[in-house]
């Protein structure tokens, strides 16, 4: 039997909202009579209207009355999807959990029935808070009796008890409820629709895991375990709904930082399975469902943030102990497993990590302290160590002597691996820090051509008798208080020159700003580069004059810079004025005696060990 007046339907239209409008049209009393028309028997199977017919071949007597052809019925009705389970589709190739479908109530947008004269299939689902168009929360009951609003009423745009559905006053919805109401209603433009700051993986789900995953939060929020909708998503009203959906959604923008937060929270509500320690204490049903019921590829970010929450804030333990996480690539390894990886002792870690080599982190567990290293910098360190430099090594490549290598790891220029103060015997230096001290030197170049040049060697020497090390005059290129003036053919470090005039420029400034400080004979003997042994001579003798500082019940020699330069200008060692004439110290000692010059201090005057003239007394020339 046909029915009187046709209609086509409508795009978006659901099945049972067809029938609603045929009835009207039709002036039925009820869907009911649509219904006995379709081949539908009884009251209860109508309530199912929009999943009862399956496949086209259920639709021929309904396509035979309404002159609307299967194919174009079928999308009208949530059918089964074969390839899931629990799962209906809401169209081609895509569907959502069964039980997230109203069947006998549904939704309206009272705005939408203005405009259009039809309901929408989307309506009937309950995730759908808000309409996409409008963005106005959806009327689930009748404003004037405040019954739910039936699929079986026989109008489309009023209740069973009259009102009009258009003249209903309506509230705005959240923007994340919108977003998701425009991915089911448009899923093919669900990038276009979601959020600047929600996570990028969400796009890349399926409807129907989209929908999984937000009645899984939807639960944990609502203290309850449901990843389809089953135990609580038609058994609340829309208005519910939409406070808990959109506080589900909020969980996925600024990520991670919002689902972190989420997880903090849901530490004190951990779920029906809570126990006394451990995960299942702080995080209940959201570790089971995650890694027992989530279990597809397309929630892997979920599980790497959950992971990375673990390692870094969780108070807990250590994932390493837990069974689903073993088997993953986690961000940190405990100190134990990182002193394994790098074959070293548990105290160069503290240093590795001091020294920025190494990235860790401390948090405690109760009355413990767990620290973390980061995974990726582990590894990182161990290629470097694999291509490590012995302290022969780094000097060749230098063109340095070992203590000088030495004396640049302790300034920060260069980078030791294992070094005598791990307890090694040997000293491993980072190659990079090598390339990056060279790099360094070669950027502060500055051209001086045309004025008198020094060779690095030089320049150290220079410097070195007002106590400047080589790693402290690498910090003044570093800072640039002196920069080299050139390039030449050498190996390492030697082949960078400077201006004679900086140099002096320092020393200067360096007599000048340590002319009255006060140092100790050990001190001057190092700096002078002279035995202590002979330095402590000289002062005895008063060559070298002192002030004596009370320190508790002893009194401490200390030596100035002023007394040092007096004493050179003075005096001058038997040893370098035979070096300076090419002769050896016995020789310059006859010819100075044949000529009625003698030592004021030496072996054989005062017990001194070594010769010591006034200056006075041999500038005249030898003719040795």
């Amino acid at each position: 039997m046909g029915l009187v007046i046709k209609d086509d339907p409508r795009t978006g239209e659901g099945l049972a909202d067809y029938f609603i409008r045929l009835c009207e049209i039709n002036h039925y009393e009820s869907p009911r009579w649509i219904g006995w028309i379709a081949g539908v028997e009884t009251t209860s199977t109508m309530y199912n209207v929009n999943f009862i017919f399956k496949d086209k071949d259920d639709l021929a007597q309904l396509s035979e009355a309404t002159g609307v052809s299967a194919d174009e019925l079928l999308p009208l009705a949530f059918y089964p999807d074969p390839k899931t389970k629990g799962a209906n589709y809401l169209a081609a190739d895509m569907s959502v959990p069964i039980y997230s479908i109203h069947k006998a109530f549904t939704k309206v947008c009272p705005h939408c029935l203005t405009a259009k004269g039809f309901s929408k299939k989307y309506w009937s689902i309950s995730l759908y808070t808000v309409c996409a168009e409008h963005n106005c929360l959806l009327l689930d009951r009748c404003p004037s009796c405040n019954r739910k609003i039936s699929l079986m009423r026989k109008s489309v745009n009023r209740c069973i008890c009259g009102f009009d559905f258009r003249n209903a006053q309506t509230l705005k919805g959240s923007s994340g409820c919108l977003s998701v109401a425009r991915r089911i209603e448009n899923f093919e433009e669900n990038n276009l629709t979601m959020t600047k700051q929600e996570h990028r993986a969400l796009a890349e789900l399926s409807l129907y895991n989209y929908a999984r995953l937000l009645f899984f939060i939807l639960g944990q929020i609502a203290g309850i375990f449901d990843t389809s909708g089953k135990y609580f998503a038609l058994s609340i009203g829309n208005t519910e709904m939409h406070s808990l959906l959109k506080r589900a959604v909020a969980v996925f923008d600024n990520w991670p930082h919002n689902f972190h937060g989420f997880l903090d929270r849901l530490q004190k509500n951990p779920g029906i399975i809570a126990r006394d320690t451990g995960i299942l204490k702080d995080f209940g049903t959201f570790y089971r469902g995650l890694y027992e019921v989530l279990t597809e590829p397309e929630f892997d970010f979920m599980r790497n943030a959950f992971q990375d929450y673990l390692e870094t804030h969780w108070r807990g333990g250590h994932i390493r102990k837990l069974k689903h996480l073993n088997g993953c690539s986690r961000k940190y390894i405990t100190k134990a497993e990182a002193v394994k990886l790098l074959g070293v002792r548990d105290s160069c870690i503290d240093r590795y990590v001091k020294t920025g080599q190494l990235k860790g982190i401390v948090r405690t567990a109760g009355s413990r302290r767990l620290f973390l290293i980061e995974r990726s910098s582990a590894y990182n360190l161990k290629r470097k160590m694999d291509s490590g430099l012995s302290l022969k090594g780094a000097s060749y490549l230098l063109g340095i002597g070992h203590e000088s290598v030495v004396d640049l790891v302790a300034h920060g220029h260069l980078s030791c691996l294992k070094c005598p103060a791990d307890g090694y015997a040997f000293w491993l230096i980072s190659p990079e820090s090598i390339d990056n001290l060279m790099r360094m030197v070669s950027s502060k170049i500055s051209d001086k051509s045309g004025l008198e040049q020094v060779s690095f060697y030089k320049a150290i020497r220079m410097v070195s008798s007002q106590g400047i090390s080589i790693g402290a005059f690498m910090d003044m290129v570093v800072n640039g208080t002196i920069s080299p003036s050139g390039e030449k053919a050498e190996r390492g470090l030697q082949k960078y020159c400077f201006e004679k005039g900086d140099l002096e420029k320092i020393i200067k400034e360096s007599v000048s700003a340590n002319r009255n400080a006060l140092m100790t004979v050990e001190e001057v003997a190092n700096l002078a580069r002279i035995k202590y042994e002979v330095l402590s001579q000289w002062v005895d003798r008063g060559f070298i004059a002192v002030e004596k500082v009370k320190e508790g019940r002893k009194r401490r020699r200390y030596i100035t810079l002023e007394s040092l330069d007096m004493f050179r200008r003075n005096y001058v060692l038997c040893s370098a004025l035979a070096k300076e004439f090419g002769v050896s110290s016995k020789r310059l000692l006859e010819v100075y005696s044949r000529k009625g010059v003698s030592p004021i201090s030496g072996p054989t005057i005062d017990g001194a060990r070594q010769y010591l003239f006034r200056g006075e007394d041999v500038v005249v020339p030898l003719l040795l």
